[in-house]
């Protein structure tokens, strides 16, 4: 999920009580709930590298207790450094640190695992994506919800609450710019953030108060990540009933899924998948039908211009990658033929798709690349 999510989960838990168990306990929890995502350093390269590496070993099972001691030990230098320099400061415990790194640093698999974008937990035997499904990769409900509750706790003084001013005038960016998101919804998402700053103005919790408040909002997210995924299976069986309907005549069903839209929880991007294409639809579980629907070709173009490109290194890591691949081959007036790869779950309906999701090559007439 999104880096303001996962800090506001570490920051979370630090208030459930967990922060009184030793020193630097808040930033070690932030910290660890960002840690795996260490490897967004290999964007700096190229597409294909990002996404080979992205989510890779970092975010493996085998990675969390290594992670784990590396972030307690650097925190456990930092704390003996501070000392030197703060005698009567009380230092950190490691083992304390490290049970909190470990904490923190599984929740960013966990919550990665939610979305569609995937997770690969048996790196690095076994590379296989899995994916949960069930809730968008930036999800407005999670902010004002985390974020609310620990505005009441945290702001304190002036300061403190400017940067929560700042920070959710930021997060309503994207919920009041994003199409598929209802006056409704939009209304209902600034309305429970002016309900928070309003019960700042009366409230004043005092410790134990604000750690049960805390506690009771974290039970809340995890009953939110159940109903999430009963929304999921919903719109699966709802797309199961109409799929032989939508499907060519000769093709085959191979699978059904359903993928989380931003913002609105009762929104999915179905993708019904056959033995030669993919057709989306986007599912209002409070509607009857599907809203739009289009069918994208798996192969499209000269078949031999295909074969070509799927043996260049390239390609083949962006197939590694993609769930839901279309490759097109397309001749130019030069005699060139272009191939393109792509991956619908990241273009949908509007076949809009961002530069990360999509990768190219040129092939001479003899189908060999031409380097550009």
């Amino acid at each position: 999920m999104d880096n303001v999510t996962h800090s506001l989960v570490g920051a979370a838990l630090a208030h459930t009580g967990l922060k009184r168990w030793t020193s630097l306990a808040t930033p070690t929890l932030m910290l660890g709930a960002n840690f795996p995502d260490l490897d967004i350093v290999t964007g700096l390269f190229s597409t294909p590298i990002y996404l080979e590496y992205h989510r890779g070993i970092t975010h493996s099972i085998i990675a969390i207790p290594i992670l784990s001691l590396l972030l307690a030990g650097l925190m456990y230098a930092a704390s003996q450094w501070w000392r030197r320099t703060h005698p009567d400061w009380q230092p950190a415990k490691f083992s304390p640190l490290f049970v909190l790194s470990l904490l923190s640093i599984s929740t960013h698999p966990l919550l990665d695992f939610t979305n569609s974008y995937g997770w690969r937990p048996f790196l690095p035997w076994n590379h296989a994506w899995f994916y949960g499904d069930i809730a968008f990769v930036a999800d407005p409900w999670l902010w004002v919800g985390l974020g609310g509750t620990l505005m009441l706790i945290t702001a304190s003084n002036k300061l403190r609450l400017s940067f929560w001013i700042i920070l959710f005038l930021a997060l309503a960016v994207p919920v009041i710019i994003y199409d598929g998101a209802g006056v409704g919804v939009k209304f209902a998402w600034f309305a429970i953030v002016a309900l928070f700053f309003g019960l700042r103005t009366q409230l004043n919790l005092q410790q134990q108060a604000a750690q049960n408040l805390m506690r009771v909002v974290v039970l809340t997210m995890v009953a939110y990540f159940g109903s999430l995924i009963w929304l999921h299976q919903t719109a699966i069986n709802k797309t199961q009933i109409i799929a032989t309907q939508k499907i060519q005549a000769g093709e085959q069903l191979t699978k059904i899924d359903a993928l989380p839209l931003p913002t609105n929880p009762f929104l999915w991007q179905t993708i019904i998948s056959t033995d030669k294409a993919f057709y989306l639809s986007q599912l209002n579980l409070l509607a009857a039908q599907p809203e739009a629907d289009k069918r994208y070709e798996g192969e499209s173009g000269e078949a031999a211009a295909i074969q070509a490109a799927l043996r260049e290194p390239e390609i083949q890591a962006f197939r590694r990658f993609a769930r839901f691949p279309v490759i097109e081959a397309q001749r130019n007036e030069d005699q060139t033929t272009k191939v393109k790869i792509r991956d619908v779950r990241f273009s949908g309906l509007n076949e809009r798709a961002t530069s990360t999701f999509q990768t190219s090559i040129l092939l001479n007439q003899q189908l060999h690349r031409i380097v550009e």
